[in-house]
């Protein structure tokens, strides 16, 4: 089954301060709360900001998997390739180091090896992610700190993992897609700002 949860759009009167000193306005907070294959967020990216912020909390999914980006044009139309991502992180002491030069999407968890998918039901999946200019016509590009706990490991082992991407297109986009590698997420809190 997969889903389009994109309502509770909120526009915050109150601003906040990112790290890098810009005010972030709260644009988006979705909530999963029953079994989705996917979540598009429509339509978080128009011509007001250059720079977003993602967020992902308490994300719980119903089996060990990895979790999927996509973007998506104003008419629904989805980027299905030539993404490019890579990325580094530890596991407990263990190195982790992946990417793919041409791929379908964006692996915001490390690859679809066993030992790093997510755990099921931990609502481990949390960090965050900034998107560059995806309203523009220009490269749609990010960097992200994400942090689960892996599937074939005891709760507290977690693995931490910085990540780069890139569309490698100058497609103007206003939509992203979550999704699961198998199975359906659970429960996910997903919010998306502006930053000035």
């Amino acid at each position: 089954m997969s889903g389009i949860i994109s309502d509770n759009v909120s526009r915050s009167s109150g601003l906040v301060k990112s790290a890098g000193g810009g005010a972030m306005t709260l644009l988006n907070t979705t909530t999963v709360s029953s079994g989705v294959s996917s979540v598009t967020i429509n339509p978080p990216f128009s011509s007001t900001y250059r720079e977003y912020r993602i967020s992902f909390d308490y994300f719980d999914t119903d089996t060990d998997t990895h979790i999927e980006l996509t973007f998506l044009q104003s008419d629904d139309t989805e980027k299905t390739s030539a993404y490019s991502w890579t990325a580094n992180g530890s596991s407990a002491g263990t190195g982790l180091q992946t990417g793919n030069d041409s791929d379908s999407c964006i692996n915001l968890s490390g690859g679809t090896a066993s030992t790093y998918k997510m755990a099921q039901a931990d609502g481990s999946f949390n960090g965050g992610l900034t998107i560059y200019n995806p309203q523009q016509t220009a490269n749609t590009c990010g960097t992200g700190e994400l942090y689960w706990l892996y599937s074939t490991q005891a709760h507290g082992n977690n693995i931490h993992f910085s990540c780069g991407n890139s569309t490698g297109d100058t497609t103007s986009y206003t939509q992203f897609k979550i999704a699961v590698g198998s199975g359906n997420i659970d429960n996910a809190t997903i919010r998306t700002w502006g930053i000035n």
